[in-house]
């Protein structure tokens, strides 16, 4: 029965949305209708089908040809950040720490047994035949935290038990969240110090990635390249990205907005976005895109080089970072670079201070990036004020200030 629903209403929800005969702004609060629709209607003929009903509506939807579920994606995020927090405090409110107390021992062995045994257990038979090393299986043996599935389903078994009369059905909550909480506490604190004993944690590695591959571009990532930043260029034009792998950088070919980059390219690791293009349009959507993973305060575009006029300004919601200054366009840095212009790299210090530095060389340097005292990368742009200080190290482009 819910996967029957699930089929119907995944292509009725789909017919509607894919012919647009909602409005924009009621296509996400219609979806959610819908969904409560097959939910509580599989429901109705077949006893807690609804369930499978809208996972398979939901199967169904995403291999749907020519439907746009992006903007679905995000609302049921947003959706299920706040149910799942009220449903905890909920089945909280449920927990009779009584119970918790009386069944201590038994469940902190359960919980072990969880942890240590069935756990790594089930991880070795899973990796039988596959290429995995003895180090991810170490870590996908130890994180596996319980959440909102099991604390749902015990809740519900709990009732169904409780109603026909089984001993201590009502221990089964209980037990639950202390299996929860163990793992919660125990694997989350551990996992990240245990990734990197076991050399598999990308914490504390910085990357940029590089949208567009020309000589600007290029001279930009040997720059990062050289102070330890691991960089990437993708472009879909084969020329530029020679020229890119031909300096040592790391490589990627296609469109940086296409289903084939989304789907295989990459990206653990890297933590900025430089959308570096000649076309300050293509820049704009490249950061807008990427904005979800990078973060909106890590994606920078390079100066398109306009006035900024108000009718041809770009939209706010197009706006992000530009890279270096205001006045730092694409083709003003192009011809410094191929003029005198050099990319140097500088320690501050004390004595030799960004004040020093910026008295030194006035306007015949243009300040790039920074790394701290820690190593972490700082990007000079507009709408950013970086303060460089003693200890760290200044990347800047020098030139005679002829453009």
């Amino acid at each position: 029965m819910g996967s029957v629903a699930g089929v119907a209403g995944g292509i009725g929800l789909g017919f509607v949305l894919k012919r647009h005969m909602l409005p924009g702004y009621l296509e996400n609060y219609g979806a959610m209708a819908f969904v409560l629709l097959v939910f509580t209607g599989s429901n109705a003929f077949g006893s807690e089908s609804g369930l499978i009903a809208v996972t398979v509506m939901g199967i169904v939807m995403a291999n749907m040809k020519n439907l746009d579920v992006s903007d679905l994606l995000s609302f049921k995020e947003d959706l299920t950040v706040v149910l799942i927090s009220v449903f905890f405090i909920l089945l909280a409110a449920r927990l009779d720490f009584a119970l918790v107390r009386q069944i201590g021992f038994p469940a902190l062995a359960v919980l072990a047994v969880a942890l240590f045994v069935a756990r790594p257990l089930s991880v070795l038979v899973s990796s039988l035949g596959t290429s995995a090393t003895w180090r991810e299986i170490a870590l996908l043996s130890w994180v596996a935290p319980r959440g909102i599935i099991a604390a749902a389903v015990s809740a519900l078994f709990a009732l169904k038990l409780e109603q026909q009369g089984v001993a201590r059905a009502a221990e089964l909550v209980p037990l639950t969240f202390v299996l929860i909480i163990g793992t919660v506490v125990l694997q989350s604190l551990s996992a990240g110090a245990l990734a990197q004993k076991l050399g598999l944690s990308s914490r504390g590695e910085q990357g940029v990635l590089i949208a567009g591959a020309n000589q600007v571009s290029i001279q930009i990532g040997e720059a990062l390249k050289k102070i330890g930043v691991n960089v990437k260029v993708v472009d879909n034009h084969r020329g530029g990205l020679n020229d890119a792998r031909m300096k040592g950088l790391e490589v990627f070919y296609g469109n940086p907005l296409s289903e084939h980059v989304d789907k295989y390219m990459d990206l653990i690791g890297f933590t900025q976005l430089f959308a570096m293009s000649r076309n300050n349009e293509a820049n704009a959507i490249v950061c807008k895109y990427y904005q979800p993973y990078f973060g909106g305060g890590n994606v920078y575009r390079v100066h398109d080089g306009s006035s900024g006029g108000e009718r041809e300004a770009l939209a706010h919601e197009l706006k992000s970072f530009e890279l270096f200054s205001e006045d730092a366009s694409w083709s003003k840095l192009a011809s410094l670079l191929a003029k005198d212009g050099t990319i140097k790299t500088t320690s501050l210090t004390e004595e030799y201070d960004f004040e020093a530095h910026t008295q030194k060389w006035g306007k015949n340097a243009l300040s790039l990036f920074a790394l701290d005292e820690k190593n972490r990368l700082k990007v000079f742009s507009t709408g950013k004020e970086t303060k460089p200080e003693a200890g760290w190290s200044l990347v800047y482009l020098a030139h005679n200030g002829e453009t």
